[in-house]
């Protein structure tokens, strides 16, 4: 007879969803070992895996959360198991090189990879890189209370203002639609409940093109709540008073500039008039920390010069597949198999890491000739023997990123928004633990002034009304 603790057990994966593991992996993936050698180390009772990277900018419980609840789901339909893992292990990797684009390189612009799709004899906006999903089933409708769901998919009807992707159907080639999406409040929190803040202003434009095909781009952008609503007043929208900040984000979403193409009056024309607004407004050629408005017209001269990834990255996501293949050969239990899926997702990401550090000090690099897949691929497989503290490489990680004004207890990560991703930070709820309102003016949020002021000009009181 098992004993209460094997009955308490999850079944195995593959025998609850009936699944088939191909046996198409790579035994000698250099994850295999690795993992083994990190599931050895115990962990202290309450104390957070380190694996999880909390505080750091990849969110890797949610990644495994999602991966696995999407092979169930994907089973559930009769979708064959090595055609769903396909699937599955494709978003994995668009947020892996996401990760890289927007944390480890701070891209200033990001392209996004959307299109057209008849779904139901209608023209749907799907995430080409997410296996066409559409983008509203990757759009949240818990952010900003959702606001941010609202304004591509029903816009404002009680004003006769459509959703984004309802006036791009019908709208005619070279219109766009610009979106200003603040930094703050988002309505999100972490799994440990610890609410989500982001930390800069991102600017969403699409341009509709010829034979209907759509051009998308993120600009990120330090600016106040005050000088993103004098952006939409150049962009020739009304903007409104609002009760309080929360509200004045949701109104600023909804509030987008739609210009038609075929208006020659339009004051925006392209995506670079939207870039150089923006500069005008910010009154200097700094967009984010170390990056400039330059640097985002030069992306979009040409976004390739600007796409590259590290020679290794897209040996690293291999690896991590075929690893992925083996732990579902294995038939573990679901709490297994989810564990060292979570840990081999950390590894990869902390390699990675790794490689950008130390393209400052290539001379000091230690490359693992034990699990190569190929004799001419060197995998960057680090470990403790070779050079590799995973625990030291997590704190590393964790100082990446950030906003002005930020103390060591808040952490910065990437978060789901709008079937991308965006920088936020997590903050305990005690502000004095986070940060220090340590600089005197008029509060961007309750306009009133002098008062102590925190990160982004906001003081303490509407501080604690925004979580």
């Amino acid at each position: 007879m098992p004993s209460a603790a094997e009955t308490l057990r999850t079944p195995p994966l593959k025998e609850k969803y009936n699944f088939q593991p191909r046996r198409d992996f790579n035994k000698n993936c250099c994850l295999i070992p690795e993992v083994r050698t990190n599931r050895l180390e115990p962990l202290r009772s309450g104390e957070v895996p380190w694996y999880y990277l909390s505080g750091t900018g990849f969110f890797v419980k949610n990644q495994t959360d999602v991966l696995i609840a999407g092979l169930k789901q994907r089973m559930r339909t009769g979708e064959r198991f090595n055609t769903a893992l396909d699937s599955e292990l494709v978003k994995v990797k668009v947020d892996i090189e996401a990760f890289e684009d927007e944390y480890l390189k701070q891209l200033a612009g990001l392209r996004w990879n959307i299109g057209w799709k008849d779904v139901d004899d209608k023209q749907r906006i799907v995430a080409k890189a997410y296996n066409h999903a559409l983008l509203e089933s990757v759009t949240g409708k818990s952010e900003r209370e959702g606001a941010v769901h609202d304004l591509w998919f029903t816009g404002n009807p009680s004003q006769n203002v459509p959703g984004v992707e309802k006036w791009l159907q019908t709208a005619p080639e070279n219109s766009l639609a610009v979106i200003v999406s603040p930094d703050g409040w988002s309505g999100l929190s972490t799994p440990d409940e610890k609410p989500i803040r982001y930390t800069e202003t991102q600017v969403y434009a699409v341009k509709t093109k010829k034979n209907g095909e759509l051009e998308a781009y993120t600009f990120r952008y330090e600016a106040n709540i005050l000088q993103n609503e004098q952006l939409q007043r150049k962009f020739g929208l009304t903007v409104s008073n609002a009760a309080n900040q929360k509200e004045q984000i949701k109104q600023m979403l909804k509030n987008v500039a739609f210009f038609r193409g075929d208006n020659p009056n339009n004051k925006i024309k392209n995506m670079k008039d939207v870039v150089d607004i923006m500069e005008e407004i910010k009154g200097n050629n700094i967009t984010i920390k170390g990056k400039t408005f330059d640097d985002i017209r030069a992306f979009l001269r040409n976004p390739q010069d600007f796409l590259h990834r590290h020679d290794k990255t897209p040996e690293l996501i291999h690896q991590f597949k075929e690893f992925v293949k083996w732990e579902f050969s294995q038939g573990h239990m679901e709490q297994e198999t989810t564990t060292n899926l979570q840990i081999a997702l950390a590894l990869t990401i902390l390699k990675l890491n790794r490689l950008y550090r130390d393209q400052e000090r290539p001379d000091d690099i230690i490359y693992s000739t034990d699990y190569h897949t190929r004799k001419d691929v060197a995998i960057y497989a680090y470990s403790k023997n070779l050079d590799m503290n995973y625990k030291s490489e997590v704190e590393n990680l964790q100082k990446r990123g950030g906003c002005a004004g930020g103390g060591s207890k808040k952490e910065v990560s990437l978060f789901s928004s709008m079937g991308s991703s965006r920088i936020g930070e997590t903050i305990s709820l005690s502000t004095s633990e986070s940060y220090s309102f340590d600089h005197e003016g008029t509060c961007v949020a309750c306009r009133n002034g002098p008062k102590k002021l925190g990160p982004c000009d906001i003081c303490e009181s509407c501080d604690v009304s925004l979580r």
